[in-house]
């Protein structure tokens, strides 16, 4: 079953345009990644109908999002960039009133959260630091008996003691099979800790859909020196991206690597070298490429 279909999703703006399909199943944790102003927003605002789409499908748990959008949000629990509480209201005040939109609101949740992550005391939301306001939003999110979560930047600028903490709850998550999650970052350390697959989008469109297994043992750079161009004949077709710089080629492959990489070998020989492309450099790869099929770069 999935949680999420997104099918023909448009929306347009004056110099970007949106158009993706996308899909989430229960159990499963996507990350949404690409450079900023490519579409991440657009999508999560769509979702939680915050921006009005063009056209296009979007179901939650297989029904419609802005008709039952109510009772769907009533499973979510959403954390966003930015915290959008009254600054002048207590903690407490804001826990009781968000514990009204949720029938399986958790108190005992909040307890065990608020000791944890040492947020007891009853302050104004304006006088909470930028790490305590993001420790807010995460005891409401995680207190909502939420079977679908939706988390935009959730750990953006923040102390790397306090991300860890919140990352170990979001982990936990993941033992409960029947709880999904989509979330954006750009911190791929977090992506990699417990994504179980990664969707790039660039220029308003799904670029690269994979899962993190994928990602880790199927992509990767080999390395070798040739005076001369190399005519990659057959195995063009499995190069993602080739670049020469003097007599050094730095080739990026994906997909079914190691026969890629024995046939390079028996066509160049043994002074090809792989290396495994961390989650970053991969990123960085994809997203300066036009050609998603097939790159030469001459430098």
């Amino acid at each position: 079953m999935n949680v999420l279909d997104i099918i023909s999703l448009k929306k347009k703006y004056k110099n970007f345009q949106l158009d993706i399909n996308l899909n989430i199943k229960e159990g499963e944790f996507v990350a949404l990644i690409g450079p900023n102003g490519t579409g991440k927003s657009t999508t999560i605002g769509i979702i939680l109908n915050m921006v009005q789409k063009d056209s296009g499908d979007i179901r939650i748990f297989g029904k419609d999002h802005i008709k039952y959008e109510a009772e769907i949000k009533e499973r979510m629990g959403i954390i966003l960039e930015e915290q959008y509480f009254y600054r002048d209201i207590k903690i407490n005040s804001i826990i009781k009133f968000y514990s009204k939109f949720y029938p399986k609101w958790d108190w005992k949740k909040v307890k065990e959260l608020r000791e944890k992550f040492e947020l007891k005391d009853n302050k104004k939301f304006k006088e909470l630091s930028k790490g305590m306001k993001v420790k807010l939003s995460f005891i409401i999110a995680l207190s909502t008996g939420a079977s679908f979560y939706l988390f935009d930047e959730p750990t953006s600028g923040l102390d790397p003691a306090v991300r860890h903490l919140l990352l170990t709850e979001v982990q936990e998550l993941k033992k409960n099979k029947n709880i999904s999650l989509l979330f954006t970052s750009h911190i791929m350390s977090d992506i990699e800790y417990f994504s179980d697959r990664v969707v790039f989008i660039n220029k308003g469109g799904i670029i690269l859909d994979e899962s993190m297994e994928t990602l880790k043992n199927n992509w990767k750079k080999l390395v070798f020196k040739s005076s001369e161009n190399i005519d990659f004949g057959e195995i063009k077709k499995s190069l993602f991206k080739v670049k020469k710089t003097g007599d050094v080629y730095s080739v990026i492959i994906k997909k079914n690597s190691l026969s890629v990489e024995e046939k390079m070998k028996n066509q160049i020989g043994e002074t090809v070298k792989a290396e495994n492309l961390s989650l970053n450099e991969l990123f960085i790869e994809i997203v300066n490429i036009e050609d998603k099929a097939f790159s030469l770069e001459l430098s």
